[in-house]
């Protein structure tokens, strides 16, 4: 008869306070898009997100009528499908756990890691969203480092698509960042243009007053002129998702000697607006 041991140490009800903790801190782009995980908290596969893009036609109002002119709308809906189900694990011998005695940290580290690749998947995934085929407008090539002209020029194409500017933010791979943004002198004294005006999501620095994050997941640029990468100036309302299963921890035993630890998450992506943002494509 095969026999296993248990180890307080490898409950999950133990650790997974602080695994779960740690893939949130690292998430970049989940915490700035728009969340809809509470519309399938209690179940179901799929949400319809109404495409608030209507535009009214504002007209004289008759002075002795009343009567005002009616805009017709025709609105139509986007689909969020819970569809991506995405996992990790990694085996404990009871051996292993024998050596690993109780020393809590070497669990907790392996599920940590764990856990930031599941990060890394995720946001990962938010950022396809940010391709051509999703975000026409485009400033910048990937034979110019960029310039404040660059960024300017992108803010003003926002505007320009009624996009509240306030409620934007930079995203940058480190490469363009520390490259390009911070070596150019005009762009570091923007850094001081005012304070963000959205909470505090991490965030490394501001320019003109907005936020800005460096994230490796920022995506490489296709091929020509779009290459380098893939920064971008985004809205909130530029990508949709929703988590069903939060990150969930288990452990599974197994007819061997050994554990499965599983980290798993289940959610669903879509584009909502494609004028929410901007591609800044970088030299490097």
């Amino acid at each position: 008869m095969t026999k296993s041991q248990t180890f307080t140490v490898f409950n999950p009800s133990i650790w997974s306070p602080k695994v779960t903790e740690y893939f949130k801190e690292r998430l970049v782009a989940a915490k700035f898009f728009s969340d809809y995980s509470a519309e399938v908290a209690a179940g179901g596969d799929t949400i319809k997100i109404p495409d608030y893009s209507q535009r009214f036609t504002v007209s004289d109002i008759n002075t002795t009528s009343g009567e005002v002119s009616a805009t017709n709308i025709s609105e139509t809906t986007r689909t969020l499908s819970i569809d991506q189900w995405k996992g990790a694990a990694f085996y404990i011998s009871d051996f292993q756990a024998k050596q690993i005695g109780r020393i809590y940290k070497v669990v907790n580290t392996e599920g940590r890691n764990a856990a930031h690749d599941l990060a890394k998947a995720f946001d990962t995934a938010l950022f396809t969203y940010t391709s051509a085929s999703n975000v026409s407008d485009v400033v910048g090539d990937s034979a110019t480092d960029i310039l404040a002209t660059t960024l300017e020029r992108g803010i003003s194409i926002l505007e320009s698509n009624s996009i509240p500017v306030n409620e934007c933010a930079f995203f940058f791979h480190p490469y363009a960042w520390y490259r390009e943004v911070q070596k150019n002198s005009d762009l570091r004294q923007a850094t001081v243009y005012g304070e963000s005006r959205l909470p505090n999501l991490t965030k490394l620095a501001s320019v003109y007053g907005l936020p800005v994050f460096v994230t490796p997941q920022v995506p490489a640029g296709a091929a020509g002129t779009e290459g380098g990468h893939r920064n971008g100036l985004y809205h909130p309302d530029l990508v949709a998702y929703a988590t069903q299963l939060p990150l969930r921890l288990s452990e599974k035993s197994s007819e061997a000697l050994r554990k499965k630890i599983i980290l798993d998450l289940a959610y669903g992506t879509t584009r909502l607006r494609s004028d929410a943002g901007i591609r800044i494509i970088s030299n490097n």
